[in-house]
């Protein structure tokens, strides 16, 4: 069964076209890689998924269960589902991290007050960031804040993660720390995942590279072959609300329209 499916999906916003006749399938386990110029319906669909705004027509499902139509108390539970890292991170500014990691569950009577402390500190420490569990998102880099964004965004474990251009804006090293949290997620958490992204170092790390774990808990990155991670990926470019590339391959090799319209 595909985790997120679109059928003939069209969005416009004033006359001006975001998705036209989009479709679009991700499976269990894959990374959907999602790449064009400004305005080219990106965004679109990561708020059409979390159910923020509404085809005009077509058909959406999450999980199989067709969401365009549902009425906000349902699509909460849908959005239980599904984790997301918005651009810079969008923390709340007036709470601590430990609260901002918690803010999914923080009014949930379904935990105790030790078991969200305990989830909190399992995620911080997921991201590297266990030493920042009391400070405010303002005593903290760009790239710390996007870190504790993608720990809050795995708050209640979801298997769906949605990434509006993570590695935007930081620094190689910074980016590199992103990048590889979001490989442990595809690789070793089997998390299926949309990815927004027009940063080429990010693109050839996850069409390159697979995390492992040792027995002794270690992470490591290696290079693959990229045929060993077929399934693992899948690349699309879109222009104007359509696609216009989808493969594969992350060179979009014997596609120069499409590498043009990138480089544009």
């Amino acid at each position: 069964m595909n985790v997120i499916h679109f059928e003939n999906v069209s969005k416009t916003y004033n006359e001006r076209i975001a998705l036209d006749n989009f479709s679009m399938s991700v499976q269990p386990g894959e990374t959907k890689v999602i790449l064009g110029g400004s305005g080219s319906g990106k965004s679109t669909i990561l708020k059409i998924i979390l159910g923020l705004v509404r085809p005009d027509s077509g058909q959406v499902y999450v999980e199989g269960d067709e969401i365009t139509e549902l009425q906000e108390e349902k699509l909460m539970e849908i959005r239980k589902k599904i984790g997301i890292v918005f651009q810079e991170g969008a923390l709340f500014d007036s709470l601590t991290v430990k609260e901002n990691v918690a803010y999914r569950i923080m009014d949930s009577k379904e935990y105790t007050r030790e078991q969200i402390e305990s989830w909190v500190t399992h995620l911080l420490s997921f991201v590297g960031l266990e030493d920042t569990i009391d400070k405010m998102p303002s005593e903290l880099s760009g790239g710390m804040r996007r870190r504790v964004a993608i720990a809050r965004a795995l708050m209640g474990s979801p298997k769906i993660m949605l990434y509006d251009e993570p590695t935007a804006g930081l620094d190689p090293i910074t980016s590199r720390i992103t990048c590889e949290l979001i490989m442990r997620l595809r690789d070793l958490e089997n998390v299926t995942g949309i990815l927004i992204t027009n940063d080429l170092r990010t693109i050839q790390a996850l069409s390159a590279e697979v995390s492992t774990q040792s027995p002794d808990g270690s992470i490591a990155f290696k290079m693959v072959d990229p045929e060993q991670l077929l399934e693992k990926n899948r690349f699309m470019m879109l222009k104007g609300g359509r696609i216009i590339y989808e493969g594969e391959d992350p060179n979009l090799e014997g596609n120069d329209s499409c590498i043009h319209d990138f480089l544009a």
